[in-house]
């Protein structure tokens, strides 16, 4: 088992007049090679459960339960970059890990091997990158730690289609290879086309989970629905 919720609750400012219960009772497993998509509108609290994936928060009752290391891409490469040149920004993480320089800057080249950065962009500062070529830094950093599990919140935002279809094939080889993925998307043919099982948040609720044929099937239409999405076209991909 590579990720376990059991019966997790989540609430920010607790005891004050702006207490706001995030997530009630959330249980859900993933297994070890899983891809699993978080899906829900704004306010669902699809960032609330990858941030307790994360231990980034702390569940107020329930517990989390992860095997091995796990891996965060933000939204916004830019919350995550910051070092003044590429290379050193994905050697930073591993270095953290212990590791000596040499063998975080061989594991750092490895991991933008992986997401297609040269060499040649290596010294450049990360600030200077495009848009895409920032996730993918950032994404470097991530995986220069060989994080055996892998969570992304909503990779593709911003994304032109090639740059989408670029990235999720990449995702796509990392899952084959073992590495489990947790994705946060509101893109709901994304969804159906990448993930082994889907998760729907309403309200902080988890209101449907299973394979994509089964979410996403007619009779779930008025649960998706209220829950703010909408079914994909059938046989529709990214």
């Amino acid at each position: 088992m590579a990720v376990r919720f059991s019966n997790v609750s989540y609430i920010y400012s607790r005891g004050t007049p702006f207490e706001k219960k995030a997530l009630s009772d959330i249980s859900f497993e993933a297994e070890k090679g899983d891809f699993v998509c978080i899906c829900g509108k704004t306010g669902s609290g699809k960032t609330t459960l990858i941030k307790l994936v994360n231990d980034l928060l702390r569940p107020f009752s329930g517990e989390v339960s992860l095997d091995g290391r796990s891996g965060l891409l933000f939204q916004f490469p830019e919350d995550q970059l910051f070092a003044p040149t590429v290379i050193e920004d994905v050697m930073y993480g591993p270095l953290n890990l212990g590791r000596n320089k040499d063998q975080a800057r061989e594991g750092a080249e490895k991991a933008l091997l992986c997401v297609g950065l040269g060499p040649e962009l290596y010294d450049r500062n990360p600030f200077t990158l495009s848009g895409g070529q920032k996730r993918l830094a950032a994404l470097a950093g991530v995986l220069a730690m060989k994080p055996s599990v892998l969570v992304l919140d909503e990779p593709t935002a911003g994304l032109d289609f090639r740059s989408s279809r670029s990235l999720m094939a990449l995702l796509h080889r990392l899952n084959t290879d073992g590495v489990t993925i947790i994705m946060v998307t509101h893109e709901m043919e994304l969804a159906q086309e990448h993930a082994k099982q889907i998760l729907v948040l309403d309200k902080g609720r988890l209101v449907l989970s299973g394979s994509a044929g089964d979410v996403f099937s007619q009779r779930n239409r008025t649960v998706i629905e209220k829950a703010g999405l909408e079914l994909p076209e059938p046989g529709s991909s990214l």
